[in-house]
């Protein structure tokens, strides 16, 4: 379920240095928005572009936050690794956290919807997966395990040529969870599940199988024919692995 914050487009943080202009997403941790770092380098388009994700802090004491904080610990651990989207800093208020950081013009899953980028594309498709798990990879060797991958979590360039895993709102350093439901229930893994106390399965863990599998077998595109296309390629295995 979305956190629901105020609105706080106008709002100046670290000491006047950043604005927010504009929500620009809205997840289960809290709200991302473009804010304007004034004190930057001008660019061509006016000041340097920053992604702002603000989130409620669960309480006035360090007691009551400390498991927001390992988030900003998490992320410092994988700042280094090629392919994530690097946390530049962190401000907070009695009220909120104000994670900053490079803004970047859309997510995979504009990507996919656009259908433009990828269209006809296999080679383009390959590169985005392979950058993905490169990115995987290297947070498993840092001890990160992310928990939440998903389109919408991969941010790219707006060609799409370039992408980085962000967003380690779910993201844990123990290789072995023994809580459940972590992540977002229709990119979770099949074949991970557990029996809830009502009788329900729910699948435990998310995996990139899971969202190449969003990308190649449920994403079709109409082709100049006007007839579905599957993309599809080498690469692609027919299990789901």
């Amino acid at each position: 379920m979305p956190v629901v914050l105020s609105n706080l487009s106008g709002m100046m943080i670290d000491a006047g240095r950043l604005e927010l202009l504009e929500p620009v997403g809205t997840g289960s941790f809290g709200s991302v928005y473009l804010a304007i770092d004034h004190h930057a380098y001008a660019t061509s388009s006016g000041s340097a572009r920053r992604a702002v994700k603000v989130v409620k802090k669960a309480g006035p004491s360090a007691r009551d936050t400390v498991h927001q904080r390992r988030e900003f610990t998490i992320q410092e651990l994988v700042a280094d690794v090629p392919g994530v989207h690097k946390l530049l800093k962190v401000c907070e208020d009695e009220e909120y956290f104000y994670l900053v950081s490079d803004f970047l013009d859309c997510d995979l899953f504009d990507l996919i919807e656009e259908g433009v980028v990828f269209e006809q594309n296999d080679e383009r498709i390959r590169s985005v997966f392979v950058q993905i798990l490169d990115a995987v990879h290297g947070c498993h060797q840092k001890k990160v395990y992310h928990r939440d991958l998903k389109p919408e979590n991969i941010l790219c360039t707006a060609d799409g040529k370039e992408v980085f895993v962000a967003d380690f709102g779910a993201a844990t350093p123990m290789a072995r969870s023994y809580t459940h439901g972590h992540g977002t229930y229709c990119y979770m893994s099949p074949g991970k599940s557990t029996l809830l106390t009502d009788g329900a399965s729910e699948r435990t863990e998310c995996s990139p199988a899971a969202t190449r599998q969003k990308v190649l077998a449920k994403r079709r595109r109409l082709g100049p024919t006007g007839r579905s296309m599957q993309i599809s390629g080498p690469w692609v295995s027919s299990s789901s692995a």
